[in-house]
C-alpha cells in the first residue's frame, strides 16, 4: 500500500513558528546584553592599544612619547625636545573611540607620558581611566607610575 505524503499540515506550521518565536524573544535581550559588552571591551582593548603603542615607541625609538586625547579619539604622539639630539614631534598614530553609549571618566583623558625608559616621569602618580556604559558596567584602565597598565572590570560604575 502507498501512502501519498502531502507536506506539512497548517496546525504544524504554526507550531513550528511559535516556538521559533518563544526562542526568539529568549534569545534577543541575552545577544544585546552580549553587544554591549563586547562594545565596552572593545573600547577599553582601543585605549589600551594606544598606551601600550605609546610605551613600546618610547623604548624601541628611545625618545618620550605621549598619549592625548578626549572620548572623541587619542593620538600617539613623540615629544619635541631640543637634544641633543634635537627631536620633532611626530604623530605616531591615531585612533578614533566609538563611544556611542559610552561614557568616560575624566571626560578628557590625561596625557599620559612614557620616558625612552619606558617608565613615567618621577612623581606621575598612577592614571585610573574608567569607562563606563549605559547598563553602569565598566571597565578600569589603570597606568601606574612605574609604566604598567592593566584593565579590570567594574561591576558597576
Amino acid at each position: 500500500m502507498i501512502r501519498n505524503c502531502r507536506g506539512v499540515t497548517l496546525l504544524e506550521l504554526l507550531m513550528t513558528i511559535a516556538i521559533i518565536g518563544v526562542l526568539a524573544s529568549l534569545a534577543i535581550p541575552a545577544f544585546d546584553n552580549q553587544l554591549k559588552n563586547s562594545k565596552l571591551r572593545s573600547s577599553a582593548n582601543l585605549l589600551l592599544t594606544a598606551y601600550g603603542i605609546a610605551r613600546s615607541e618610547a623604548i624601541n625609538r628611545g625618545v618620550d612619547t605621549e598619549v592625548t586625547g578626549d572620548s572623541y579619539g587619542w593620538i600617539v604622539a613623540t615629544i619635541a625636545s631640543v637634544g641633543p639630539p634635537a627631536v620633532a614631534a611626530e604623530t605616531l598614530n591615531e585612533f578614533q573611540a566609538d563611544n556611542s553609549g559610552i561614557t568616560w571618566d575624566p571626560a578628557v583623558l590625561p596625557a599620559v607620558t612614557f620616558l625612552s625608559t619606558g617608565f613615567r616621569p618621577f612623581g606621575g602618580g598612577e592614571q585610573v581611566i574608567e569607562l563606563c556604559d549605559e547598563r553602569g558596567v565598566g571597565r578600569e584602565i589603570t597606568i601606574t607610575s612605574a609604566g604598567s597598565i592593566s584593565v579590570e572590570t567594574l561591576p558597576s560604575c
